[in-house]
């Protein structure tokens, strides 16, 4: 497999609880998680925050989405709002105040 089409996948905390193996998606319009995922959160459907987003799948069928989930991400020791995932490149970069971290 060519290196620009292979997924990045990373090491990450969300809400301080490890997951070993985060998707970095650079195209996506949504990031979709496992419902199972808030068990391993200790979040239930009393912290989704509803919405009326519908998501349509390659067979044209539409799913409608159970909530949003407000969570704090950290990937290698940090935590950041301002992130550019490469794929290509298989990094992430992160700014940290003035400076560019590569992660």
């Amino acid at each position: 497999m060519t290196m620009h089409i292979q997924p990045l996948y990373v090491k990450a905390f969300i809400d301080e609880k490890p997951v070993s193996k985060v998707l970095v998606d650079n195209g996506a319009a949504i990031n979709i998680f496992p419902y199972s995922m808030t068990r391993l959160l200790q979040k239930s459907a009393n912290n989704l925050i509803l919405t009326e987003v519908t998501n349509s799948n390659f067979a044209g069928g539409i799913t409608q989405g159970r909530g949003v989930l407000a969570t704090e991400l950290t990937i290698g020791g940090k935590t950041s709002m301002t992130c550019i995932p490469s794929s290509l490149h298989q990094c992430l970069i992160l700014w940290n105040g003035g400076n560019v971290e590569v992660v």
